[in-house]
């Protein structure tokens, strides 16, 4: 495979709470900004629509591939890389401000909060960086970090091994609240952390593996694993408080596992699977109030609710849809011509969301029409060839070689 740089784009400047440039308060007092908008990710933000389709402002090239998400604070972008590195960048310039480099790819979406950028990375270690100058304030060890792995996965030959899966993309990224960060590991454990002195909390073991991002609620940690568990568990001493068993697949693991992030909304947890469906789950009891049905197509982004509307987005189908929280039923489904990875995010009555062929675009919430949609440079100029000319996957050429992780 050949490795190429990856950008990070600014196409559109869609703030996490952000401070303008220039603020002078303290660095304990400015913006707080984490993956999904907040602890309970809810994907909506604070800030004003991009209306009109966008013009690049700026690019910014890293080593690797970027599969960690912007957080966007204080007049900075925080961003991880597969080139092992967290980058801190001016949102006005683009420029480089900072770089920390860790051990190994960052997967996870960072979070900001007390004047610091907390993140995961391959290397298997947690850190909290000075979010001005980008110095070290304290790193955890954890379990370590790994792909999630099973026996006979998707088909993969030999059939009897076990293979690391070429579709776990993330790592758990961390929320924090009142002082407290929480997030997973590929080992299967979830971390509560002391924000300030980088001290372990405590620790809970689930079976399989969580990247899985938490949301917290109430004092309550919510939070998938790869073996279709969503559990419920307590922020002040680690306790469980119930599990949820969503779909298995014991054959080819194929229909298997909460890979996505929950959200917490109107007493319900909901979840998206591999399973082929969106989960609605009692947030006190852990009993499903009903499952939406994808047909068999994975749902791996976290689901974003707005003025009565959950939006999600589906793998193979290639959709964007619509659902009632309260019900269940659809409202409406939108075509993206590619699979849906990425969360959808809701700034200014506007709902955005990627697709894997390098497209972002912009929809109305209401109707799921189309308003604009942006296409990277990298998309257009196909250099793995595996865009048809309408955009959609050719599928012959993504799985022309023996299915493995590299390829």
């Amino acid at each position: 495979m050949h490795r190429r740089a990856t950008w990070a784009w600014l196409a559109a400047a869609i703030g996490m709470g952000c401070s303008p440039p220039g603020d002078d308060t303290r660095p304990e007092d400015r913006a707080i900004a984490m993956f999904r908008g907040g602890p309970t990710h809810t994907g909506v933000y604070d800030t004003p629509a991009v209306a009109a389709p966008p013009e690049v402002l700026w690019t910014f090239a890293t080593g690797g591939p970027v599969l960690s998400s912007p957080a966007v604070a204080n007049g900075r972008v925080y961003i991880g890389s597969d080139d092992g590195a967290l980058y801190a960048i001016d949102a006005g310039s683009g420029l480089e401000i900072w770089r920390s480099q860790t051990g190994g790819a960052v997967r996870s979406s960072p979070a900001v909060a007390h004047g610091r950028v907390y993140f995961g990375s391959y290397d298997g270690k947690f850190r909290a960086l000075d979010a001005e100058s980008g110095d070290r304030v304290w790193e955890v060890r954890t379990t370590g970090e790994r792909r999630w792995r099973a026996r006979g996965l998707d088909g993969m030959q030999p059939t009897d091994e076990t293979h690391d899966d070429p579709w776990d993309f993330f790592l758990s990224s961390p929320a924090v609240v009142d002082d407290v960060v929480y997030f997973g590991t590929g080992e299967g454990v979830l971390y509560s952390i002391d924000a300030r002195s980088g001290d372990v909390r405590w620790t809970f073991e689930t079976l399989d593996t969580v990247h899985s991002s938490p949301a917290v609620s109430d004092g309550v940690v919510y939070v998938g694993n790869m073996e279709s568990r969503l559990y419920a568990i307590s922020a002040d001493d680690g306790s469980e408080i119930w599990r949820y068993q969503a779909g298995t697949d014991s054959v080819t693991f194929n229909q298997h596992g909460l890979q996505s992030s929950p959200v917490v909304y109107g007493g319900r947890v909901y979840i998206g699977g591999r399973d082929g469906g969106l989960h609605a789950v009692d947030a006190a009891t852990g009993e499903r109030v009903w499952k939406f049905d994808t047909r068999m197509s994975w749902v791996l982004g976290s689901a974003a609710v707005h003025e009565g509307r959950l939006f999600l987005g589906t793998s193979d189908t290639n959709m964007l849809r619509a659902i009632d929280p309260v019900t269940g039923e659809e409202l409406f489904g939108t075509s993206l011509s590619t699979f849906v990875y990425s969360s959808p995010a809701i700034a200014g009555g506007v709902l955005y969301v990627g697709t894997g062929a390098g497209v972002l675009f912009a929809l109305d919430p209401a109707t799921g029409d189309v308003l604009w949609r942006f296409r990277t440079e990298a998309s257009r100029t196909d250099a793995s060839g595996v865009l048809n000319p309408d955009g959609t996957f050719d599928y012959a050429v993504m799985f022309g070689d023996e299915y493995t992780v590299e390829n």
